[in-house]
């Protein structure tokens, strides 16, 4: 009964350990993290293969505000709200954000573009209105070519120019940074992740963006700080690249001073050797012994020690003959050395066994000394003086 209660607590075990995996599974799905590193249903990394394959180098920048060069490209994704709204979080997240925003832009004015791609936070959601609009970037269905021009873009106009619309309402649309710069803004970024980049045209019109607003571009950054994802700058690297060179050169003398320390500079290393004593001896001749199964030897040499033990309290000389020793022996003390006599004559003897006759007749032999050492020895006569 308790051994079948056993099996059906396992097997609950089990199925709860099976339901938690399935749950964390699908929230870590439903949550939207669109990193280049990520090889989810939301993530970027195939964004950043597409890229790789046309050429592009690919950086993931994810400081507060980006490093970036003239004639940079910038993938900015961005958290939407349900009233579409990328700031829509706390006032020092969206300070920060705005603040992140702006240095992109600014860096940007003097050559560059910068994809503004807002994203919702819940990605199944999402994913249910993407195939009526953001899965399909061509929302009509038609394969042509982009509706928006560079000429068309002024940089005096604060108008955005329609590159893209789904009837009245414009998908994607563009304006200028500056006198050289871009900004391209989708209205929504989800055709761009792992799930949906291969769907209809999405991979093909951003290519064509690329090719139209920044032909002249090899550098892609991904900005993954404008969707919330940090990176925090430590002190050498706010002091710059010189700074964290010298430290890893400080850690590196400072191993090589350990690690000589105790050597002998411009000599030869001695080795030292570790003289063996007589535990060594010991260990040697007992694992020697024991390998080669002679218990009838280990029988034996106990037997003469205690024999030798015997012989000593007893005043007996070694020359005595066994039968002499015997005869001021009690009974139990004289078992023992038979059993440990005669089992030393047999071929094979178990070492357990052995090993008990040995600790039955150390036991006898330490019991008969007690006993025999208290007896005082009669003191010795004087002589007598004249």
């Amino acid at each position: 009964m308790k051994k079948w209660l056993l099996s059906v607590a396992w097997v609950l075990l089990g199925l709860l350990a099976v339901s938690a995996f399935v749950i964390s599974t699908g929230n870590r799905s439903a949550q939207v993290s669109p990193t280049v590193s990520s090889y989810a249903p939301s993530g970027t990394s195939a964004l950043a293969d597409f890229l790789r394959m046309r050429g592009y180098q690919v950086v993931v920048d994810g400081h507060a505000k980006p490093k970036l060069q003239k004639g940079d490209v910038a993938i900015a994704f961005q958290f939407m709200t349900e009233e579409n709204s990328v700031f829509g979080q706390s006032d020092s997240e969206s300070t920060a954000l705005q603040d992140t925003e702006n240095s992109i832009e600014g860096q940007l004015k003097g050559g560059g573009l910068v994809f503004w791609l807002p994203i919702g936070r819940d990605f199944e959601a999402a994913s249910g209105g993407a195939q009526y609009s953001a899965a399909y970037t061509r929302i009509d269905g038609k394969s042509r070519t982009l509706s928006g021009d560079s000429s068309k873009i002024d940089a005096d106009s604060d108008s955005s120019v329609n590159l893209l619309s789904d009837k009245d309402n414009a998908f994607i649309t563009g304006d200028r940074l500056g006198d050289h710069g871009y900004a391209v803004t989708y209205s929504d970024g989800i055709g761009l992740t792992n799930r949906f980049l291969d769907k209809a045209n999405n991979a093909q019109t951003f290519a064509e963006l690329l090719k139209t607003y920044a032909p002249d571009s090899h550098r892609i950054v991904f900005t993954e700080a404008t969707f919330g994802k940090v990176t925090t700058v430590g002190f050498l690297e706010t002091l710059g690249p010189w700074a964290e060179g010298s430290w890893y050169q400080f850690l590196f003398v400072l191993g090589v001073i350990v690690f000589t320390w105790n050597q002998r500079f411009g000599l030869p290393i001695r080795r030292r050797k570790v003289q063996a004593g007589g535990r060594e001896l010991v260990d040697a001749l007992t694992d020697t012994m024991v390998r080669a199964k002679a218990t009838s030897m280990s029988l034996d040499s106990a037997y003469n020690r205690a024999d030798a033990r015997i012989r000593k309290v007893v005043k007996l000389p070694r020359d005595a003959s066994e039968g002499e020793r015997d005869r001021t022996l009690p009974e139990n003390i004289l078992q023992r050395l038979k059993e440990v006599k005669v089992a030393s004559t047999m071929d094979k003897v178990r070492p357990r066994e052995a090993l008990t006759l040995v600790v039955k007749l150390e036991a006898a032999v330490n019991e008969f000394t007690a006993a025999n050492s208290s007896v005082q020895t009669k003191p010795r006569r004087r002589k007598k003086t004249a």
